[in-house]
């Protein structure tokens, strides 16, 4: 190969590009970052002058009105004619009609400075002892407010006057204030004031009426302005006014004090004024203004977002970035124009590449003498580089499929414990990974020591009979699992003991082993009918499938083991609490027959059946709560005798509740001696009311015991309970159980029963009556 010579040319394009691209780029930039600076401190330097002034005016109207709040209260308590016309009024020296005269004139004035004054709730005179002497509220004349802190702080004010802060009096009261000061009394006969505490006035002022009006907007405030008092209490801050983004704020939003996101709030409750950037208490930067009235110890703080604020300087940056790529991509052209006018080799070779990078190879390039030499090695070379990307690009492809396959396969097993259910979804999956290839899932019988064939999926699966046994050693999916190795051929012919299947012709094989904790559960495999077709990753995917199959074999199986330890649990107790009572010995089990056989007549799901069926087994559960001279009673019973009997499907609710997996059979127990038109017990339900198990079960019920023998009467026929039923449709029971019921043979209930029979002689459970097919050629181990 020739050495590729060097275009010196090229050197010459970049140094162009290079030049005009600083040129235009460094002035720009300069530019644009003094205007960036100029404008950000025009904007802020605004922004600080407006939120100190809106700050100090606020400031100014709050203390004003606190002030003013002050003198009202104090005006009042130092008036002389009050102080008389009170002293007058609590002495019970005092005419009545006297009296009463002094308290409406002296009651008059107060309503009259209520009107004159915004937000004023209630003006009160109240005794030494707390008790409300006269009220612009005449429902609180008489009231004992004894216990009440703005009067008990203003009785015992050293300076004669409180202010309690801004509070609740009640959970849903108005957030209010109180301004008190203390009454003195007067020598009557001398017209002298006393320094004797007669009592206290007390104003109660409503924040949502005065002070939270004085916080609302202010100029230019935009959207994410706000004004806000806080006070210290404690380590926290507490906010006392509504805020825009937590409107229930006030007296609720406590920040602690050495949070940076109260700092502001923290400043100016400790008497300090200023303006500085800093999180607010949501947590996003502001500019804050914050000012201390000394009135009430309250921070004001005046703030708003720093991105609004801000706002006129983002634009001007997205402005002046938009001018600059434009003076960017314009120089871009001006250089890419001037090379083009100076290098026609170069920017033949320019197109050259491009040519190779959009996938048009060719042999040579469009130019003559000499060059074309120099140009025909790179675009070789282009070309090779672009078919080794998209080799690349394809086999990255492939991986990210089967991530992503592997991902979904690990969400659905994780959603599941029905074994059939993930296997077919695993074999469809391998089979369509595979170009629908065979995939095979067999599952390991600990008890036969061999593998059955459990799920099938691709070309060939319906030749594969799901049952199937293939002992340990056989073939390569039997070395799999007696090895515990993967096993892999791309020609089957080599292995004389390969298991071939007429009409099913297979040239590789992958079998992997399916194992959890070295212990054997199955084998996963995939078959061809093409050899040499395998690698090293498809024998990785298939190990990781296997990997992921393994748990939820192992799950499915704990659960269905858990399921049969339950039911036989179920099953010992009902037939200990059968023992107990002869007269219906063997009931339980027939009904439970009966009620599951009504059900599939009338179309319930199978996944429903076992609620239904733990339902019908422990219907009389409650009965171990009822005495045995009421339960064994040969004859009939008292009305008291029978009351407690009715207590039983409510005893059977109480011992059932609190286990999760019976919730729904205690419906059925609680709810059996329900009728349809609600003459039944122990609730009363009627109609739909009644849980459908339950009337369900009411019909298999009442044809056992027709039925059924007892010490006081035999056992009636079928056609007698079929008659008792029929006539008991819209009363006693739902009509469309009925139907169902009558829709069934009476050779079929006969069956029933006689199944019963040799179920009690042999002492086993009923055998479900749909179950899957392939229990019947898998042993117990193998069904999950």
């Amino acid at each position: 190969m020739r050495p590729v010579k060097t275009l010196h040319i090229s050197s010459l394009q970049v140094r162009l590009l290079i030049v005009l691209l600083v040129m235009t780029a460094v002035p720009a930039l300069l530019i644009g970052s003094l205007a960036y600076r100029n404008a950000r401190d025009t904007v802020e330097q605004r922004v600080i002058a407006q939120l100190t002034s809106v700050a100090d005016l606020k400031k100014e109207q709050i203390s004003a009105w606190l002030d003013l709040t002050s003198a009202d209260s104090r005006l009042l308590a130092e008036n002389f004619l009050n102080q008389e016309h009170f002293t007058e009024i609590i002495d019970p020296q005092t005419d009545l009609k006297r009296r009463e005269a002094f308290a409406g004139f002296v009651t008059d004035n107060l309503i009259s400075l209520q009107k004159s004054r915004s937000g004023y709730t209630e003006i009160m005179f109240v005794d030494v002892a707390g008790k409300v002497v006269l009220s612009t509220d005449p429902a609180h004349v008489g009231a004992n407010l004894s216990e009440n802190r703005a009067v008990v702080q203003t009785l015992s004010a050293p300076t004669g006057e409180f202010v309690e802060d801004i509070h609740r009096e009640a959970a849903s009261g108005p957030i209010e204030m109180a301004f008190g000061h203390i009454l003195y009394a007067v020598d009557l006969p001398t017209a002298t004031v006393l320094h004797q505490v007669h009592g206290a006035v007390i104003i109660r002022v409503d924040m949502n009426e005065t002070v939270y009006p004085l916080m609302g907007s202010w100029p230019g405030m935009g959207k994410t302005g706000e004004t806000l008092l806080a006070r210290t209490d404690g380590d926290s801050s507490l906010f006392l006014t509504p805020l825009q983004f937590y409107a229930d704020a006030a007296l609720h939003l406590r920040i602690p004090l050495d949070s940076a996101n109260a700092k502001s709030a923290y400043l100016a409750s400790y008497g300090q004024e200023g303006i500085i950037r800093t999180p607010d208490y949501r947590g996003v930067p502001v500019l804050a203004a914050y000012r201390f009235i000394p009135q009430a110890a309250w921070g004001f703080v005046i703030k708003e977002d720093q991105s609004e604020a801000f706002a006129p300087v983002t634009a001007l940056t997205r402005q002046w970035i938009s001018i600059t790529l434009l003076v960017l991509l314009a120089a871009v052209g001006v250089a890419t124009a001037l090379a083009r006018t100076l290098t026609g080799l170069l920017a033949r070779l320019v197109a050259a590449a491009q040519d190779v990078a959009s996938g048009q190879f060719a042999n040579t390039l469009p130019v003559s003498g000499p060059s074309t030499e120099e140009i025909d090695q790179p675009a070789q070379a282009f070309q090779a580089m672009i078919l080794a990307v998209q080799e690349r690009e394809a086999a990255l492809k492939a991986r990210v499929e089967e991530l992503g396959l592997l991902n979904e396969l690990g969400r659905n097993i994780a959603a599941t414990l029905d074994l059939h259910e993930v296997a077919t979804q695993m074999v469809a999956c391998v089979a369509g990974r595979f170009g629908n290839f065979l995939s095979q899932l067999l599952l390991y019988d600990t008890v036969s020591q061999e593998l059955v064939a459990y799920a099938a999926a691709g070309r060939g699966a319906a030749e594969i009979e799901l049952g199937e046994r293939t002992w340990l050693g056989q073939g390569l999916l039997g070395l799999a699992a007696l090895s515990r190795r993967t096993q892999c051929t791309n020609d089957t012919s080599a292995h004389t003991d390969f298991v071939l299947l007429p009409a099913l012709e297979r040239r590789a094989q992958i079998a992997v082993p399916i194992l959890r904790e070295d212990e054997l559960l199955g084998v996963l495999g995939v078959s061809s009918d093409q050899p040499g077709l395998f690698g090293t990753d498809d024998i990785l995917l298939l190990e990781t499938l296997a990997s992921q199959l393994a748990p939820a074999i192992e799950n499915a199986r704990l659960f269905r083991d858990l399921g049969a330890a339950y039911d036989h649990t179920l099953d010992a107790l009902v037939a200990a609490l059968d023992a107990r009572d002869k007269e219906t010995e063997g009931h339980s089990r027939r009904v439970v027959l009966f009620t599951l056989a009504l059900a599939r007549r009338m179309g319930i799901p199978e996944n429903e059946l076992a609620v239904l069926r733990r339902g019908a087994l422990l219907h009389d559960i409650g009965k171990i709560g009822v005495p045995d001279a009421i339960l064994l009673k040969p004859g009939p019973l008292t009305d008291e005798e029978r009351a407690i009997m009715r207590n039983h499907p409510e005893w059977g609710r109480r011992i059932l509740a609190g286990i999760p997996f019976l919730e729904g059979a205690a419906e059925i127990v609680c709810a059996h001696q329900e009728r349809w038109d609600g003459a039944g017990y122990p609730l009363g339900l009627a109609g739909s009311a009644i849980p459908l198990g339950a009337r369900i079960f009411a019909v298999a019920d009442t044809l056992d015991a027709i039925t059924s023998d007892r010490p006081y009467r035999a056992g009636q026929p079928y056609s007698f309970a079929r008659q008792e039923i029929l006539a008991g449709s819209g009363t006693q029971f739902d009509p469309a159980v009925v139907d169902a019921f009558l829709q069934i043979s009476e050779g079929e209930w006969m069956r029933l029963r006689a199944e019963t029979l040799d179920l009690s002689s042999s002492n086993a459970r009923p055998r479900p009556r749909s179950y899957d097919p392939l229990s019947k050629r898998t042993p117990s181990s193998m069904a999950a």
